[in-house]
C-alpha cells in the first residue's frame, strides 16, 4: 500500500453503523488490494465503530486509520484527509454514504490517466433514502455539466455560477488529484462550511483549466442518514454563505469576468424564502423571512454589486414563480 493510486478518504466523528455500512461498500471498488486505501481519519470518535471496522475487514480491505491528537472540526478534518491520504487520487466518502455497486471509479482513473492536465472528475450519484428503499440518478448533475468528456473549465465556471449554483457537487462524487492539491495548498475553508467544498473544487479544477465528466455514478448519497450535516442548515446561514462562495470563485478565476448581479439574482434563495413561509405562515416566519433578506442585502453591499439591477431582476423572477410553478407541475405529473 506504499503507492495506491487511490484514496477513499473517509473522516469521521462517532459514524455508527452507517460507517460500517460505508466501509463495507468499499468492496464494490473492483481493483486490485494494492491500487487503493481505504483512509478512515477519526476526529476523536468516542464510539467503538472504527475497531468494529477493522476487525470485520481486517484482510478483506486495505484499511488505514489515523487517530487524530484532538477533535479539530469537521472541516478541518477534512483537510487532514488531503495531507495524510497515499493515493494519487482521492475520493471522499462519508459515514452517511456507499460507494455504488457498479461505480465509475476505473473509468476515473483511465481518464486521469489518458489526460495529464486534469486536476478533477466530477461524476454523477445516486441519491436515496437510508433504507434504500427509494434510488434515483440526481438530476443536478446533468444540469451542472457541459456534457461527459474533458471541457475547458473557465467558460464552465461562469455560466453555473452565474446561473446562481456552484459548479460541482457533491465532494463525494468528485475525483481529486492529490499532487496538485498539494502543489497549490489547496484546503477546505473552514468559516464556510455549507459552501466550502464548492469553492475548493472550483479552485482546484482551475490550476489546470480543464475538467472532466463522467456518465456513471460512483456513490450514494443517503440525504435522510441520521448525521446528515446539511439537514440542520439554517436559511440564512444558506444565502449567506452560498453568496460568499460566489464571490470567492470570481477571485479565482482570471480569464473570464463572472457577473456576480447574475449569480446573485439567480440563486435559489427567493424560491427557498416563498417556500419556507408558506410553511411557516405566522409571524416568526415573517420575522425569519426578514433576516433572509437581510443577510442577503448584506452581502450586496459587502460586494458592492449593483443594488438596482439586482432587485429588478428579483422583481422579474417573483413575478414568474407563478409561471414555473404551473410548468414544474405538468412535467412532474404529465411527461410520465
Amino acid at each position: 500500500m506504499n503507492n495506491p493510486k487511490l484514496t477513499v478518504a473517509v473522516p469521521v466523528f462517532n459514524g455508527g453503523v452507517p460507517l460500517l455500512e460505508a466501509i463495507e461498500s468499499c468492496k464494490n471498488i473492483s481493483l486490485p488490494i494494492t491500487d487503493f486505501e481505504v483512509l478512515i481519519v477519526d476526529n476523536c470518535s468516542t464510539d467503538e465503530m472504527i475497531n468494529e471496522c477493522v476487525s470485520k475487514f481486517e484482510g478483506i480491505l486495505p484499511i488505514r486509520v489515523i487517530h487524530n491528537d484532538f477533535n479539530c472540526g469537521r472541516i478541518n478534518n477534512w483537510n487532514r484527509c488531503l495531507e495524510l491520504a497515499k493515493g494519487e487520487i482521492i475520493l471522499f466518502l462519508f459515514a452517511n454514504d456507499l460507494i455504488y455497486k457498479e461505480n465509475s471509479i476505473e473509468i476515473a482513473l483511465d481518464l486521469f490517466k489518458e489526460h495529464n492536465n486534469c486536476a478533477l472528475i466530477s461524476a454523477p450519484w445516486i441519491i436515496s433514502n437510508f433504507a434504500q428503499s427509494f434510488q434515483k440518478q440526481e438530476p443536478e448533475f446533468l444540469k451542472r455539466s457541459p456534457g461527459i468528456g474533458i471541457f475547458q473549465i473557465n467558460q464552465h465556471i461562469n455560466k453555473v455560477i452565474e446561473s446562481g449554483k456552484l459548479p460541482f457537487v457533491c465532494l463525494q462524487s468528485c475525483f481529486l488529484r492529490r499532487s496538485l492539491v498539494l502543489k497549490h495548498s489547496l484546503h477546505f475553508d473552514e468559516r464556510i462550511p455549507l459552501t466550502t467544498d464548492g469553492v475548493f473544487l472550483s479552485a482546484l479544477a482551475l490550476t489546470t483549466e480543464v475538467v472532466g465528466f463522467i456518465a456513471k455514478p460512483t456513490m450514494i448519497f443517503r440525504y435522510d442518514a441520521p448525521n446528515r450535516q446539511h439537514s440542520n442548515v439554517k436559511l440564512h446561514q444558506h444565502i449567506e454563505q452560498m453568496l460568499t462562495a460566489f464571490v470567492q470563485i470570481q477571485k479565482l478565476t482570471s480569464k473570464v469576468k463572472i457577473d456576480l448581479t447574475k449569480a446573485f439574482s439567480n440563486f435559489s434563495g427567493l424560491e427557498n424564502g416563498v417556500v419556507y413561509f408558506s410553511r411557516n405562515f405566522s409571524l416568526d416566519g415573517f420575522r425569519y423571512v426578514l433576516l433572509m433578506r437581510k443577510s442577503w442585502n448584506k452581502s450586496i453591499d459587502d460586494c458592492k454589486i449593483d443594488g438596482i439591477v439586482f432587485r429588478l431582476r428579483i422583481i422579474k423572477r417573483f413575478l414568474l414563480l407563478p409561471v414555473r410553478a404551473v410548468v414544474y407541475f405538468f412535467i412532474r405529473n404529465f411527461s410520465k
